[in-house]
Formats: C-alpha cells, sequence, structure tokens
C-alpha cells in the first residue's frame, strides 16, 4: 500500500473522488470552525476545493474552490464535475475557471448554510455519473428523487 497523499479532507466529513488514468480527484468542504482563528463564528455556505492527486506521488493541484455541502465528482478527459446542494460545475482539468451547468436542483430551496463550527448536513445529496454526451445527477432531498439528465 502507498499513501498518495494526507490531509485530503479537513473538515472531518466524507470526501468522494474519482479517478482517470494518472490521478484522483476529490472534493471537500466543510463549515471552518472560529473564522480563521478571528474568534467570530462562521457563518456561510461551506467552503473548500476540489483537488487532483497524481498517481505518480507528485503534489497535488486544486483546480477550483468549491461554495456549498458537496455531493459528488466524476471525471472524463477534459473537465472535472461535481455538484454541491444546489448546482453543478465543472473545471478544465488543464486548469481554469470553474463554470455553472446546471443550478437549482433544490427546486427553490435555499442551499445548506454553516451557523457556527461544524453544522449538520445539507437536506440534499447528490451524486453523478458521466456518458458519453451527459452528465446524469442522482437528487435526494426530502420530498423528491429524481434523476437529471444534464448536457456536458
Amino acid at each position: 500500500m502507498t499513501t498518495l497523499s494526507t490531509n485530503i479532507n479537513s473538515y472531518g466529513n466524507s470526501a468522494p473522488f474519482t479517478i482517470d488514468a494518472s490521478s484522483i480527484y476529490t472534493v471537500t468542504a466543510g463549515c471552518p470552525c472560529n473564522n480563521n482563528n478571528s474568534n467570530a463564528q462562521y457563518a456561510g455556505p461551506p467552503v473548500g476545493v476540489v483537488s487532483k492527486i497524481p498517481f505518480d506521488g507528485s503534489a497535488p493541484t486544486n483546480l477550483a474552490e468549491v461554495d456549498g455541502s458537496i455531493g459528488g465528482i466524476a471525471v472524463d478527459a477534459a473537465d472535472v464535475y461535481w455538484s454541491t446542494d444546489t448546482t453543478v460545475w465543472k473545471a478544465p482539468l488543464a486548469g481554469g475557471a470553474a463554470t455553472t451547468i446546471a443550478g437549482n436542483l433544490t427546486n427553490g430551496r435555499a442551499a445548506y448554510q454553516c451557523n457556527g463550527c461544524g453544522g449538520g448536513q445539507s437536506q440534499l445529496s447528490t451524486s453523478l455519473a458521466l456518458g458519453p454526451s451527459s452528465l446524469y445527477v442522482a437528487v435526494d432531498a426530502a420530498n423528491e428523487s429524481s434523476i437529471l439528465e444534464v448536457a456536458k
């Protein structure tokens, strides 16, 4: 067994990941505690990062910042895709800005917000799967469950 990277998730919750031929991709987010030691409680969406961890042991790369309660992650030859509790995003594997490819996954329900340290979980969970020309998003909310097809 070989450890490729450590401390990939400093928020203490699950870290979805996926792989391609050369790297692991992970998305992590959580509620910061103590607002970076300024003694003010953090309030707002969970924050985090999408990271690329090469199999060859070289240093991980942060591909994008995340705002929201994380869901799933998927990768194809050009982009990495991830979901939060309200939105599906993508960013180029070569680097560049993240773009929204689907929003309003909650049908207007407000996104999860941190209120101090830790916090709970979103009332919505999402997972992703890739097809040849589409991204499929499984949405599981308190009153609704569906699979959405989104053009890549």
